[in-house]
């Protein structure tokens, strides 16, 4: 026997984790004893119908808060083994990855990071695979000499797994800066005895403008607005947020109609409730929160059913610069739940009746904001190893009660040259278990622009342009 094949038995016997291949992209490996999942068929999708019968086959790859009741019999999940196409990103995406990986960067002792890149399209510390070989360094057995592979250059006091979370929510930023503009509407309904008995309408919309405009020199990462439109009593209420590359707290400003003013807010107000819901500004996109003032430590890797809201690749246009959803799921209409489309029998209103969930391989990140006036006591955010998008989000308060669950549903759109591959948010849920209450998002209208477009410049990201125009004529006199 040679030389070479004993050695690497021996490898095998001693570390079995050594020598375990990277995950799978398009099919992820289910544990040991789990069903067999069935492949998606046409809509409305009926893969496994997952409830009280055979939840407890599938218990392993549940997510523990959505089942903490085991007598509950109203909550179904439609699920399937895998995606209708490859999940995957575009060819300028990877090149982008490749040069971000490659240039060094800095952590400051406070874990904040110092902005010496460019805002490319990638991920800026690298892709799936290498973050993954990087965790298994960390968490995996030692080398021969018991001692772990220094992984970078740290701050005195700072160690390589105090920083990999931190590593994780910046690749979930660098996915969504690499859009530059990310802009869509939402309808926000509060649900109640199989009903929704309120409803509120706005847009979202979230700037990079050292993305959209290269001459921009601000350290800011991004300005966003969270505008309502409907009903007409919220009509013009509006929420403005800059961020900053630096540690610095978030800058807020919110235009009230009842009061016709503009007030500044603090960065800790971004976890206030919205129009008296229970969803927060950081509660969108499943984790808007600000990396440099929380502090993030992956707890596990673990593999989960996560919702997503498509199938199929979502249709893009690459019209004037911006590339936008196209379809009948991204179209205004909803048919979204099962209160308005009866999917599951007996089930909850607030069950995703479309999309369907798929097994993924998750990194659960504990997460701890510094301000001591936000609400949120810690955070636990189950992020996607290889696209890097959050599906779930367990929120608990200051005096550690558990107090929110946030699902989130995405999609992935493609143009029809598949130049361009962009995540798309479809629908969100959020159950507060403290007031007993339950509310769902649809997403829709979605567009991304990698330049100002026609009806929007950076002046429109000002807190004066928060007031309507005959309240900013007043002002002015």
């Amino acid at each position: 026997m040679r030389l070479g094949t004993v050695f690497a038995i021996a490898l095998a016997l001693l570390f079995p984790q050594v020598l375990q291949g990277q995950p799978e992209v398009s099919g992820i490996t289910l544990p040991p004893g789990v069903p067999d999942l069935p492949a998606p068929i046409d809509a409305p999708i009926k893969g496994t119908i997952i409830g009280p019968e055979n939840r407890e086959f599938f218990k392993e790859l549940l997510l523990p808060e959505l089942y903490e009741g085991p007598s509950d019999s109203k909550i179904f999940i439609d699920a399937v083994g895998k995606l209708n196409y490859q999940l995957g990103f575009d060819d300028d995406w990877i090149a982008g990855t490749r040069e971000l990986a490659a240039i060094k960067k800095n952590f400051k002792e406070d874990r904040s990071l110092e902005f010496s890149f460019p805002y490319k399209r990638g991920f800026l510390f690298g892709d799936g695979p290498s973050l993954y070989r990087e965790y298994r360094n960390l968490n995996g057995p030692k080398g021969f000499f018991g001692r772990k592979r220094k992984v970078q250059d740290l701050p005195k006091g700072l160690k390589a797994d105090d920083i990999f979370g931190h590593k994780l929510l910046w690749n979930l930023n660098s996915l969504l800066w690499g859009n530059g503009l990310l802009d869509f509407h939402f309808r926000l309904l509060w649900l109640k005895d199989s009903r929704p008995y309120r409803s509120v309408r706005g847009n979202f919309k979230r700037i990079y403008p050292k993305v959209l405009d290269l001459k921009f020199s601000f350290p800011q990462i991004f300005r966003e607005r969270i505008l309502f439109y409907y009903p007409e009593a919220l009509s013009g209420l509006a929420w403005l947020t800059f961020r900053f590359e630096s540690s610095e707290e978030d800058a807020v400003w919110a235009y009230s109609p009842a009061i016709k003013k503009v007030r500044e807010l603090t960065g800790s107000n971004r976890s206030d409730s919205l129009v008296t819901s229970s969803v927060a500004a950081d509660d969108f996109l499943g984790w808007s929160g600000n990396v440099n003032l929380v502090r993030a430590k992956v707890i596990t890797r673990t593999k989960l059913l996560v919702p997503f809201s498509s199938m199929n690749p979502i249709p893009l246009e690459n019209t004037a610069g911006c590339l936008k959803a196209v379809g009948a799921d991204f179209s205004g209409q909803s048919n979204s739940w099962n209160f308005e489309n009866p999917k599951f029998k007996g089930g909850y209103d607030w069950l995703p009746a479309k999309g369907a969930f798929v097994p993924r391989d998750l990194y659960k990140i504990e997460i701890s904001p510094i301000d001591p006036y936000h609400l949120n006591g810690r955070e636990e955010v189950y992020l996607d190893a290889e696209t890097m998008l959050p599906f779930y989000k367990i929120v608990y308060d200051r005096s550690g009660r558990h107090w929110k669950t946030v699902v989130v549903g995405w999609g992935f759109g493609k143009t029809k040259d598949g130049l361009r591959v962009v995540p798309l948010p479809g629908f969100q849920i959020v159950l507060d278990l403290v007031a007993k209450q339950t509310f769902v998002m649809d997403l829709t209208r979605f567009r991304a622009c990698r330049e100002y477009p026609s009806d929007l410049s950076l002046g429109d990201f000002d807190p004066k342009r928060l007031l309507p125009p005959t309240d900013s004529a007043t002002m002015a006199k």
